[in-house]
Order: C-alpha cells, then sequence, then structure tokens
C-alpha cells in the first residue's frame, strides 16, 4: 500500500489514534469528531454554527453528538439564565474516552 502524505509545517490537526480505533463509534462519528477535534480551543461550539462547516443534517449531527456521549467523548451541561430559564448548552469534548471500553 502506498500512502502519499501532505506535508505538515502548516493548516493541520494532530490528533489522537485511539478514537479513530474504538470499534464502538461509527465512520459518520469519527468523521464529525475529527473535524470538531481540528477547530481552535477557542471555537463556541453550537450545533447550528457546526453545521455550516459540514453537509451532514443536524440530524446525523445530533446522533454523532449522542454517540460521542455515549462512549465518554463529549459531555453536556445544560446552563440557565439569571432567571433560572434554561440557557445555552456547553459543551465539552475528551479526545480520549473517559469510558473507556470494558
Amino acid at each position: 500500500m502506498k500512502i502519499y502524505r501532505a506535508s505538515k509545517d502548516k493548516n493541520y490537526t494532530k490528533i489522537d489514534n485511539r478514537y479513530l480505533r474504538d470499534p464502538r463509534l461509527s465512520e459518520k462519528t469519527i468523521g464529525v469528531f475529527t473535524i470538531i477535534l481540528s477547530l481552535p480551543d477557542t471555537w463556541d461550539f453550537t450545533v447550528e454554527g457546526f453545521l455550516t462547516l459540514c453537509k451532514d443534517r443536524k440530524t446525523a449531527v445530533r446522533s454523532a453528538l449522542k454517540e460521542l456521549e455515549q462512549y465518554g467523548y463529549l459531555t453536556r451541561e445544560q446552563k440557565r439564565d439569571a432567571d433560572g430559564r434554561m440557557g445555552r448548552v456547553e459543551y465539552t469534548f475528551y479526545e480520549v474516552s473517559i469510558k473507556p471500553p470494558s
């Protein structure tokens, strides 16, 4: 097998191989997660904002996020505003699962 690799002196993402080889994750979820990991740490993640970066529909992205949460690559926290009403969701992504396979 031959693989022609690009020079990685700029515009590249360094990722951990463990999630790429996690048999619990679907290929769709691995792709969505790879795009998420390529975002800058300062990115303010929202599903709507993320949809501007990919061609998948909202239901596909939401199911990928659910899978990431199920297997410990994502936690979500529902925030409340000053009046106690539901606010935005805070997403925390983990490149290495916090729920390793048993």
